[in-house]
């Protein structure tokens, strides 16, 4: 099937677009510790400033990144440290259906634009056009 969509002209195939997932987290229990990583499932892009930029970081990374993970911008352990997850970006494979509820997590998953309500798909447009501009 891959090879019949990737046969396809660039104009037939489906507009991909991100639906955003404020509020939860795409690795959680996947990876064992900040800044690693398990590819082909699991990419780890260093910290950024921005879910925006972490999604950027998964698009950059091309077809085998579907989903991403921003870990926001970090709280304070109850003692004061720092969070070692603070700003770090993730992204992961082709296996997207696990997305954990978690308030300080930012993630989003790859979608064909026509699955996602009309305000949701302007992510996707807006790559979409700038792609076209290039």
């Amino acid at each position: 099937m891959f090879a019949l969509i990737a046969s396809l002209p660039l104009a037939a195939q489906p507009r991909t677009c991100w639906e955003m997932k404020p509020g939860y987290n795409a690795i959680s229990r996947l990876v064992a510790a900040p800044g690693k990583e398990r590819r082909p499932d699991i990419f780890f892009f260093g910290e950024t400033g921005s879910a925006d930029a972490c999604r950027g970081a998964c698009e950059a990374e091309g077809p085998g990144c579907a989903a991403f993970a921003w870990m926001g911008p970090g709280k304070r352990g109850v003692f004061g440290g720092a969070d070692k997850w603070a700003r770090g970006c993730y992204g992961r494979g082709a296996s997207t259906r696990t997305m954990v509820p978690d308030k300080e997590r930012v993630s989003g998953v790859k979608v064909p634009c026509d699955q996602l309500a009309d305000g949701d798909t302007a992510a996707g447009q807006q790559q979409q056009q700038q792609q076209q501009q290039q």
